[in-house]
């Protein structure tokens, strides 16, 4: 069975090179008697054939280049090839596009086969509501901006929405099997727009031993420690605005001193209580604390208040003590129910739930509800606004996957698992679209 597979995929790999290699661009051109190839720019592919011919025939080529990739893969997977090798089959058209062994190994760019496989992941992997549609038009905002930013107008604007698309999929999908996919073909439309700006100098450097402005350059690659403060920061700043605002909610109470032990004792137990569930990505993203979240701290900090304070020791060196933290853990506090609605993530990590003991039960308990159940927890979650994105995508792909008959992976089945749990709590059911 694996030497078939292998086998399989190998002609489907084959079927994508030749489909790919089919240039109907250098063909048109030979049916009207000349070399597209010594024409125009010289480059073998659909924007030549239209400079040189005009737009009809340009766009014959156009359709097929877009639709080579796509069609490969559909043959492939028709032939029974392994659907990682029937994906490969769409990659390796634009490698045949690219190098046809009958034209020595020099054609067209492959941009129009990558763009076409690109769209075809877009629409039929990550199409699933208004969160990707909105993505669209913010990309489609970036582009407007280094259009007109850019004194260049060709491929410059549109390089740079790309690694932002190909980020924005791994947020919002990001157990979808098939991101690897899309990253390449990004990777290669991304990389060969960086080639043309460079090689056809749209991106001029005056001074070119960069004496007057040596440390500009310098400089620049600080820029990156941006992204790694956000990736790697951002839950770090978030806590430092929880315990920011937690301390001035504090001084407004006019407790008699100890702050710091209150706001600390309170941040502690409060995280204690949600198993660590609070949401700081969301404190991070609106740089401020909800308000359901800090009314339930003025009750906890009132609380921790009294509780500090109940000692005959120093109260300084008592709030060092394992057991002023083992007496607060055994006070009776139940969390208001608007704070769960709005910040439990569904995706606590410090606690495990002892629901989901293993990988197996947790993929197993997904696959007994069913394909549909997961659709209609997806629906019902963003209807009711429950939850991240991020966590309607999971419930989405959960369907998807088992409508598929395809086995979900651990990782996906135990945060389905949670989400479910979650979402039973703010009164899901599994008939609740029936209802």
């Amino acid at each position: 069975m694996i030497f078939l597979d292998i086998f399989l995929g190998i002609i489907g790999i084959l079927i994508g090179y030749l489909l790919g290699s089919f240039n109907p661009s250098y063909f048109i051109a030979r049916l009207k008697g000349i070399d597209i190839r010594e024409e125009g720019t010289g480059n073998a592919g659909t924007s030549n054939l239209t400079l040189v011919l005009g737009f009809h025939y340009g766009l014959i080529a156009a359709v097929y280049d877009t639709l080579k990739g796509i069609i490969s893969i559909f043959i492939a997977l028709a032939i029974g090839a392994n659907v990682v090798f029937a994906h490969l089959s769409g990659a390796i058209a634009i490698v045949g596009h690219i190098i046809p062994f009958y034209m020595k190994f020099h054609g067209g760019q492959g941009i129009a086969t990558a763009s076409g496989l690109m769209l075809f992941y877009m629409f039929t992997q990550y199409w699933f509501g208004f969160e990707f549609f909105y993505i669209i038009i913010f990309l489609g905002c970036i582009y407007g901006i280094f259009y007109m930013a850019s004194r260049v107008k060709k491929s410059m604007p549109m390089v740079f929405p790309l690694p932002v698309y190909g980020y924005t999929i791994y947020l919002l999908y990001p157990d979808n099997p098939y991101n690897i996919y899309s990253w390449i073909i990004l990777t290669f439309l991304f990389g060969f727009g960086i080639y043309i700006i460079f090689s056809l100098k749209l991106f001029k450097i005056k001074d070119e031993n960069f004496k007057a402005s040596w440390w500009r350059v310098v400089i620049r690659p600080v820029a990156l420690l941006f992204l790694i403060f956000y990736f790697v920061y951002s839950k770090t700043v978030a806590l430092l605005i929880l315990w920011n605002d937690v301390e001035r909610m504090v001084r407004r109470q006019k407790f008699q001193g100890y702050h710091h032990n209150i706001v600390a004792y309170s941040l502690a137990w409060l995280f204690q209580l949600t198993r660590s569930r609070i949401d700081l990505e969301k404190i991070w993203q609106k740089q401020t604390v909800g308000e359901p979240v800090m009314n339930t701290l003025e009750q906890i900090t009132s609380i921790v208040n009294a509780h500090i304070r109940d000692t005959d020791q120093n109260v300084t060196e008592y709030c060092k003590k394992e057991t002023c933290w083992d007496k607060l853990k055994n006070i009776e506090f139940t969390l208001p129910e608007n704070i769960k609605e709005e910040y439990f993530t569904g995706e606590g990590h410090d606690t495990p739930d002892p629901a989901i003991p293993s990988d197996n039960e947790a993929i197993e308990f997904c696959k007994a509800k069913g394909s549909q159940a997961w659709y209609d927890l997806a629906k019902w979650l963003k209807e009711m606004n429950f939850l991240t994105p991020k966590a309607r995508s999971q419930s989405f792909n959960m369907g998807r996957f088992l409508q598929r008959n395809k086995e979900p992976s651990g990782v996906l089945s135990k945060a389905c698992s949670k989400i479910w749990n979650d979402a039973e709590i703010r009164g899901w059911k599994i008939d609740q679209e029936q209802e």
